[in-house]
């Protein structure tokens, strides 16, 4: 018996444009410049690769704009390793010349997103492949993996503050008998978060006045707290001595508070 595929039926939102040049300037944060190395795709193809960093990671940047759901996404992924580590070794002689000394230990597919752990052991076993063709630039512990924008968490949060980042993903369409049906109905997520707040729990008002009376007792200062005491007297210079002693504040707070109605105890239904 075939199971179902868990991604043909999920739609795939189109990916949007400038997708390449928006990772590069992450990338181009993340580096200084004298690090980066970008192969324009204009002159010739990028050979596999759309450019390195010297610390020895390759870089290749994907973004389909048509599949309609996530398994036709999920396999133009795939393809797109297959095509792409296969071009290492066809581009041989250009690349060991682009490369200039530097060995690859990593090889990064930066997509918008992926939806499968297809495309990780894809990666693994097309990596495999590519160590087996003894190439210069490959180094024997070279790995394939796909990235997204938000691994690159710092240079990504300040690309979003400067504006840099713009969406990259289309807004979805929703239909007008989508939108007509929308109001006769309650959204699953909005009934249970009614339920979970509808009947809120709290300490008992009696209890919450005490609470609030020894909160009130704590924020009056101890240091020239006029209960009456001689520590009181003597840490507050204003009180002369013999001078009739004031009320003790946090009485008062306390007073107030516990006569405030949210504190007073409910007598519905008590008779």
């Amino acid at each position: 018996m075939t199971l179902p595929d868990p991604l043909q039926g999920i739609p795939a939102l189109p990916s949007g444009d400038d997708f390449e040049a928006f990772v590069w300037s992450l990338l181009q944060r993340r580096y200084p410049p004298e690090n980066l190395r970008y192969f324009p795709a204009a002159m010739g193809g990028d050979k596999g690769l759309e450019g390195f960093s010297t610390d020895g990671i390759g870089y290749q940047c994907y973004a389909d704009k048509d599949s309609l759901t996530l398994r036709a996404r999920t396999d133009k992924q795939k393809a797109k390793l297959t095509r792409d580590t296969s071009k290492l070794k066809k581009n041989k002689d250009a690349l060991v010349a682009l490369l200039d000394g530097t060995v690859l230990d990593h090889y990064f597919l930066i997509v918008p997103e992926y939806h499968s752990t297809e495309v990780i052991a894809h990666a693994n076993k097309r990596a495999q492949l590519v160590r087996s063709w003894g190439l210069p630039f490959i180094s024997d512990k070279f790995a394939i993996a796909p990235k997204t924008p938000q691994d690159y968490q710092g240079q990504y949060q300040a690309a979003l503050l400067d504006a840099a980042a713009q969406v990259l993903l289309a807004e979805p369409t929703v239909s007008d008998a989508a939108v007509d049906g929308f109001g006769g109905k309650e959204p699953a997520l909005a009934t249970t978060l009614l339920e979970k707040v509808g009947t809120p729990q709290g300490p008992s008002p009696r209890r919450r006045c005490g609470r609030h009376a020894r909160l009130a007792h704590t924020l009056v200062p101890r240091q020239g707290r006029n209960d009456g005491s001689p520590a009181g007297h003597a840490a507050n210079p204003r009180i002369r001595r013999g001078a009739a002693t004031p009320a003790p504040r946090s009485a008062g707070v306390r007073e107030r508070i516990c006569r405030h109605p949210a504190a007073q105890p409910s007598h519905a239904g008590g008779g």
